[in-house]
């Protein structure tokens, strides 16, 4: 019965059975939940982690919904492939499945390779059929962010059943199978608490005012001392969570897949690159391709920078497929501070990807560029609240460390700029002076052999930067007044001993100083012009170059081809001739040479023909438009190099060739 001055409309904020007080998160471990290996499949990769979340949302036509954290390596996944498999865990299920697909990471693991048993379904992805009673294989159709999750909704391409085995509920894995922490006093005397929220079971003398769960983020008062003495100390694992994936997953943080909180924070190891100025980048040796078409045999690394001083600077973040291993390396240097600036020296996804968590991370963070940054930037990730526009020469105060911007357009977007430290004498310098290449323990230049780098770096700069060649030559120019102590890119080693190196090579690269030798690429359909490319090949070797590259161009990935034609100074095409025109990749490669114009070339065509030709002639064609520097006549053969006139004429081509260049 309503109080006589209320409205109709009106209900009182609180029932008159209940009082105000502080929610009780418990509560929703009292809604049904199922415990799910999820699997996927993305670019040969298959992964699975387990999840509770999932549930059938419509019948006609059949769709079910799961909500996977962002930061779990599956999700990853999914957002590529669009494709996932949902195995329903029975009450047989043991321990292990949990440890295998849930405590450790898919980024490093290849969590089959051990599997007991699988199968693929009719969507090409994984599902186990040990412990399961059923499968779902699924696409999705639509995705919804969730802030922290995403849920993918998908349609069931198909469903069977493998056992009648009961389901198993989270209620069920929380009694019988996940271990009970029930320790009190261990044999080093200290104490332990265990976070009522996810399990989380901190050890010390005492319990910090401040603590905050590493992996669910709560603080103190849901922390509990551990009062059992029953059960043996090998039942915890002290600062490691045992925590169901339900609990991580209702506290919006994610299971321990990929989870790099399990470790103690204040023990990982700082890279400093000078007083208060840190590296936090990652490496990458998952990607197959850069920018989907070179490949990455070596892997690339993402190099960003954190400056800690009265104001924080972070330079350049890194590809948004590692924002969980990023933030916890800002947030190792950093603790409880916030970052104050977010310097953004090129806006390519490669670096930029990963803005808007760092937005959603520290909401008041400035954004700093020049006049084009934004532009492109919020047409990849939506407005930017908080922008700080930079002008050339402009400097920003951190307190004892000063930033200065300088503007390189074109190295190799138009937005490009460096960013120069004043105190410490380091230019963060974005793509320039980069490479390809994880960096496998050694950060810095007099940690590594560097002969063992120049390859990928001159792989880099030939097929990134080298069109801009001009370009690069200004930037480096204009660096030229700086007094330059170290050089820290946004890929690849970190220059501190002895950056002249890396800008002397540079500077050669751009002023298309080439070395001696000669680079023969062929394209054959039945191997005739590989023959020929043999034949030529001799006469520069006999010619006395002893630097003689050939490359089947059907073979080679183009940006190793394009990497040497860079490099040396003989370059020699073959090509057979294919429906009146040419070999089809040969016309990648010389739209490519064409596009990115090394210069300082000796050039020379060869090719074979059936009918009426087409291979040579193209060749010619596009030397034309290219204007090649053609150093000797054009050799094509018919047939097959069985002729000695055939032999003669591309053998010396390769003599003329091997001449011009070494003349």
């Amino acid at each position: 019965m309503r109080a006589a001055n209320e409205s109709k409309n009106e209900l009182p904020l609180y029932p008159q059975n209940r009082t105000a007080s502080k929610m009780d998160n418990k509560a929703l471990f009292n809604i049904g939940y199922g415990l799910y290996v999820l699997t996927t499949n993305y670019d040969g990769i298959d992964n699975g982690c387990i999840v509770n979340t999932v549930t059938q949302v419509t019948s006609k036509p059949l769709q079910v919904a799961v909500t996977v954290n962002k930061g779990n390596y599956t999700h990853e996944l999914i957002q590529n492939s669009c494709v996932f498999n949902v195995s329903m865990l029975t009450t047989e299920t043991p321990l292990k499945v949990f440890e295998h697909f849930g405590f450790q990471s898919g980024r490093t693991v290849n969590k089959f390779a051990t599997c007991e048993e699988e199968h693929r379904a009719v969507n090409w992805v994984l599902y186990i059929p040990k412990y399961t009673n059923a499968y779902l294989a699924c696409r999705v159709n639509k995705s919804i962010d969730l802030g922290t999750h995403t849920m993918f909704i998908a349609n069931v391409l198909d469903a069977q059943v493998l056992s009648d085995k009961p389901s198993l509920t989270y209620d069920y894995y929380q009694n019988n199978i996940k271990p009970q922490p029930q320790v009190n006093q261990p044999s080093n005397g200290k104490r332990r608490w265990e976070c009522k929220v996810c399990g989380y079971v901190y050890e010390g003398d005492s319990l910090p005012d401040d603590i905050v769960c590493p992996l669910c983020k709560h603080g103190k008062e849901e922390f509990e001392e551990i009062i059992e003495t029953t059960a043996p100390a090998a039942c915890i694992l002290p600062n490691v969570s045992d925590a169901s994936p339900k609990e991580c997953l209702t506290t919006d943080q994610p299971n321990q897949e990929d989870n790099y909180k399990t470790q103690n924070i204040t023990a990982m190891e700082q890279i400093k690159l000078n007083d208060n100025i840190y590296y936090v980048g990652v490496n990458d040796r998952r990607t197959d391709r850069f920018e989907n078409h070179m490949e990455l045999p070596n892997g690339v690394s993402y190099n960003s920078y954190l400056i800690v001083d009265e104001k924080v600077a972070l330079i350049d973040p890194v590809e948004a497929g590692f924002i969980e291993e990023y933030l916890f390396k800002i947030k190792s240097v950093l603790k409880d501070r916030k970052v104050d600036y977010l310097v953004i020296n090129h806006d390519e996804p490669d670096h930029s990807s990963s803005v808007a968590a760092v937005l959603r991370e520290w909401p008041e963070v400035q954004v700093v560029g020049n006049a084009k940054t934004f532009a492109p930037l919020e047409a990849f990730y939506g407005p930017v609240a908080n922008k700080k526009v930079v002008a050339e020469g402009e400097t920003l105060s951190l307190g004892t460390h000063t930033l200065q911007f300088f503007m390189v357009p074109m190295v190799h977007w138009p937005e490009s700029m460096v960013t120069y430290e004043q105190t410490s004498g380091i230019v963060f310098s974005n793509d320039a002076f980069g490479g390809f290449g994880t960096l496998n323990g050694g950060i810095f230049d007099d940690q590594v052999n560097l002969a063992f780098y120049e390859d990928d770096m001159r792989r880099y700069y030939s097929n990134i930067v080298g069109k801009m060649a001009m370009q690069a030559v200004k930037a480096i120019e204009k660096l030229g007044g700086l007094t330059i102590k170290m050089i820290a890119p946004s890929h690849g080693l970190v220059w501190r001993s002895n950056p002249a190196w890396v800008i002397g090579k540079y500077t050669q690269w751009s002023k298309h100083e080439g070395e001696e030798g000669v680079v023969i690429v062929y394209g054959s359909m039945h191997g005739n012009t590989g023959i020929m490319a043999d034949i030529v090949a001799r006469g520069a070797a006999e010619a006395g170059i002893k630097e003689v590259k050939v490359y089947d161009v059907a073979k080679t990935e183009l940006s190793f081809i394009l990497s040497d034609i860079w490099k040396y100074k003989g370059v020699i095409i073959g090509a057979c001739a294919h429906y009146a025109n040419m070999f089809p990749n040969m016309n990648l490669l010389t739209h490519e040479i064409n596009e990115f114009k090394p210069k300082n070339k000796c050039y020379g065509i060869f090719g074979g023909m059936s009918w009426s030709g087409g291979g040579v002639k193209t060749l010619a064609k596009y030397a034309e438009e290219g204007q090649w520097n053609l150093v000797a006549e054009n050799v094509e053969v018919k047939g097959a190099a069985i002729r000695e006139e055939d032999w003669d004429k591309l053998y010396n081509l390769g003599k003329t060739v091997a001449e011009a260049v070494k003349g």
